[in-house]
């Protein structure tokens, strides 16, 4: 199945409603980029940072790291935090839980909560919004 026909997408997943799955592709269309991804896990990793802290880890100009960072906004992958002139960035925690909390719901095998990926396995915690990601 090719991911461009739009006809045959609402077959192959039932039950999957069209503004989740639109919403699902722009997102991960986004993480695609290097670039993106990147700065994420950098975000993850230091809880917040200024853009010119983001140009030195891509050694990327601040026009370029902008533009990555603004598309991030948009979808709402990422606070912003003005502090005088400068910019601080943040991951939307609630936003990337949610994203992949829909996710795991659609692929999830329903009887053992987890969801297989290769040697991944992602699987619902105790706690009602925590996943674990285990690699076996």
């Amino acid at each position: 199945m090719g991911l461009t026909n739009q006809a045959n997408l609402q077959e192959d997943f039932p039950g999957f409603p069209a503004p989740l799955r639109t919403e699902l592709v722009n997102t991960f269309k986004l993480l695609a980029d290097e670039k993106r991804l990147l700065l994420l896990f950098h975000l993850f990793q230091k809880k917040e940072l200024h853009v010119s802290a983001m140009c030195d880890i891509l050694e990327e100009t601040q026009p370029v790291v902008s533009h990555h960072l603004a598309l991030l906004r948009e979808v709402g992958l990422l606070n912003v935090r003005k502090e005088g002139r400068h910019n601080y960035y943040s991951v939307c925690c609630d936003q990337m839980c949610g994203i992949m909390s829909n996710l795991f719901h659609f692929l999830c095998d329903k009887n053992k909560q987890e969801f297989q990926f290769h040697q991944f396995t992602m699987s619902k915690t105790s706690d009602a919004e925590g996943y674990q990601i285990t690699q076996s």
